[in-house]
């Protein structure tokens, strides 16, 4: 089977983000509770289109890569996690790269 020429395939964007808390978070909490609120945010049938993937996690940050058209849903998304496992916590977007070796570059 050949693979998809360049031009049909969905562009992805990798968003960086960090989850501020008073005591750490474990990664499982944190991307539930933020795929919990995309799911609720954009709806099960956008959230399956926007192809939001974990991928990352190091230091209370992580990469999520999501479909490109989808960027701004899933920042919003980040914003409106409040809490996690019933912790305060802020999740803020650190930035977005088109390229996974430069959005590990915010890793730092």
């Amino acid at each position: 089977m050949k693979p998809l020429l360049p031009s049909l395939r969905e562009s992805k964007r990798y968003v960086v983000y960090e989850v501020l808390a008073d005591n750490p978070v474990s990664r499982e909490d944190a991307e539930a509770a933020i795929t919990e609120s995309a799911r609720t945010l954009m709806g099960t049938l956008q959230y399956a289109t926007a192809g939001f993937e974990p991928l990352k996690w190091k230091n209370q940050k992580g990469i999520i890569r999501v479909n490109r058209q989808y960027v701004n849903h899933t920042k919003s998304a980040m914003a409106l996690t409040t809490t996690i496992k019933r912790k305060k916590v802020i999740v803020r977007s650190v930035g977005v790269s088109g390229m996974i070796n430069k959005a590990e570059k915010y890793f730092r």
